[in-house]
């Protein structure tokens, strides 16, 4: 039985994609204007620059919030 990868998966793209990532970040223009100029997806582009820093979400950071204030807000919320 044969597998076959999606277009974005097979391997020569990844190679493919690594230069874009790196001509993009050199190009100082935003993300959507090099998709403009250069005509990959903008949502392939975003998707590649992910994988390839290895950081599925980017910028997000969790932030631990106290259990006392998560009952004190369910309070106030349920007396509203």
């Amino acid at each position: 039985m044969t597998r076959h990868l999606s277009r974005t998966a097979q391997p020569g793209n990844h190679r493919q994609w690594q230069v874009h990532v790196k001509a993009q970040e050199r190009s100082g223009l935003s993300r959507a204007e090099y998709c403009r100029r250069h005509e990959p997806s903008y949502h392939a582009l975003t998707c590649w620059q992910q994988k390839l820093s290895g950081s599925p979400h980017s910028g997000a950071t969790l932030v631990p919030i106290p259990r006392k204030q998560l009952l004190h807000d369910s309070a106030q919320s349920k007396g509203s």
